[in-house]
């Protein structure tokens, strides 16, 4: 029976907690993949009830070296690019009957497996969980750039209840989940969580939201990562789009300039102290904007003389 966990409580008596593995994929950020593994080794879930199996998707550091500082991780390679990819492989070796995913640079609060496990259990038509995703920031509150990707981003709660999916920084879910929707798409570099969790829900199962089940989140504090970001998406979107037929859908609207209402949140917030960081914020999003209405008409307009702007690192 869960210990802490306030089952019982709600009515639901639990025989034996289910194992869980916790996936993660890396490609070095090894600094933050200690705090996160750091994080898992401290969880209120009894330990010798989960494993954390890290799956290095080609780095240039030694991430075995890392994964060996700690009793119950286990490491694997995948030479194929891209976070999903990864995520396969790791759940090639997964031993967990309930599955979890974070990404290398989250920190989980010390209940995140417990919160996830319990929402699992509390839904038994969940096929999916996807947890609360919270920034953190470089300073003592957001710079602009760092306050817009906490805004534009990673926004979990609007992608369960309206987009049908979970965002694979904080899910959970069942292998038998797997079994019947199958494994994540390989070749999509971004949104792989977005596509499979869409069919996941295809299938009739339920995607809930657990706002206890908290990991922490690095914002990205300089344009040029948060635009990288923008076109990644962009360019992702699309091929989803592409897959399911539908490649124009959701284009439209892009190019719109921002409207009152947005002038007017951007005024009154107090998260931006003085006329210099409102319209430095202000900037950042016209440059965002820009940026995807410049990767649509690339990729919407045959043989477009659309310049394309520096590829990035086709990553989450």
């Amino acid at each position: 029976m869960f210990l802490r966990s306030g089952l019982v409580d709600q009515g639901v008596e639990v025989e034996a907690r289910p194992f869980v593995s916790v996936v993660i994929p890396c490609q070095d950020d090894g600094d933050r993949l200690k705090l996160c593994l750091n994080a898992l080794y401290h969880q209120s879930y009894p330990y010798a009830s989960y494993e954390v199996v890290v799956c290095d998707n080609n780095s240039t550091e030694d991430i075995d070296r890392i994964c060996q500082q700690f009793p119950n991780v286990r490491y694997c390679h995948t030479a194929t690019p891209g976070s999903y990819a990864a995520r396969n492989r790791g759940l090639e070796l997964a031993k967990g009957e309930a599955i979890a995913f974070t990404d290398a640079d989250c920190i989980p609060d010390a209940d995140w497996i417990l919160e996830g496990v319990r929402s699992l259990l509390l839904s038994p038509g969940a096929g999916i969980v996807g947890g609360h995703i919270q920034f953190f920031f470089e300073g003592d509150r957001p710079n602009p750039v760092e306050y817009v990707d906490s805004l534009s981003y990673l926004r979990q709660w609007e992608y369960v209840t309206q987009e049908h999916y979970a965002a694979g920084a904080n899910l959970f879910t069942w292998r038998k989940v797997f079994d019947e929707a199958g494994l994540f798409d390989e070749r999509l570099l971004n949104l792989g969580d977005k596509e499979w969790g869409q069919r996941v829900h295809a299938t009739q199962w339920e995607i809930v939201f657990a706002e206890q089940a908290v990991v922490w989140h690095p914002a990205r504090a300089t344009l040029g990562a948060l635009m990288a970001k923008a076109r990644r998406q962009t360019r992702a979107n699309h091929r989803i789009a592409e897959l399911k037929g539908e490649r124009l859908r959701g284009a439209i609207g892009r190019f719109l300039p921002l409207g009152w209402q947005f002038w007017k949140t951007v005024l009154g917030d107090e998260n931006l102290k003085g006329w210099r960081d409102k319209l430095a914020f202000a900037y950042v999003i016209h440059r965002v904007k820009w940026a995807i209405a410049l990767e649509s008409c690339r990729l919407l307009i045959p043989f477009a003389l659309v310049p394309k702007l520096e590829p990035g690192n086709e990553r989450n």
